[in-house]
């Protein structure tokens, strides 16, 4: 609508599913064993961290972990706007990861204020507290995410493709 191309709504949903299903399924499940390994190494060092190698590990579990949330951040939206490789989205995303740094602590600084009131709700409002992940706290998370992530895309991305292409013609 913005290009003043027709859309429709509706029909460019479910072909963005079709046209990502594949390679979104297999991404998700490297997302969700890199998730479970994470949370695994973290317990298992935090019983350990009473000796020095214990805490090296624990903290370099952590930086990981938050690595890897910077990664995360720019995977998702990358791989609905171009089509590359596994591989190449999770090269790019690291890239990203650290060219963005700026944004990055910003949108991870917004991640830990919003839990910090939702662990605080939590506590003065159970009935707010359990219905506000389900109703706000994903979604504002995903969309600080993206905000953080899309304009360092759009600025390495998409800018230099749209000034190639007007060169070219």
């Amino acid at each position: 609508a913005l290009r003043g191309e027709p859309v429709f709504v509706w029909s460019d949903f479910w072909y963005a599913v079709k046209r990502n299903f594949k390679q979104a399924l297999i991404f998700g499940v490297i997302d969700i064993l890199m998730i479970v390994m994470l949370i695994y190494d973290f317990v298992t060092y935090r019983n350990n961290i009473d000796t020095n190698i214990g805490m090296f590990m624990f903290v370099l579990c952590f930086g990981i972990s938050i690595f890897y949330y910077f990664i995360r951040m720019y995977i998702y939206p990358m791989m609905v706007t171009f089509d590359m490789s596994i591989l190449k989205l999770i090269k790019n995303g690291m890239l990203f990861a650290i060219l963005g740094i700026k944004r990055n602590i910003m949108v991870l600084l917004g991640t830990i204020a919003v839990i910090i009131i939702q662990l605080l709700l939590l506590g003065v409002v159970m009935p707010v507290a359990v219905m506000l992940p389900v109703l706000i706290t994903f979604g504002l998370l995903g969309y600080m995410c993206i905000y953080g992530a899309y304009p360092k895309i759009k600025e390495i991305m998409i800018d230099p493709y749209y000034k190639e292409e007007s060169v070219e013609k």
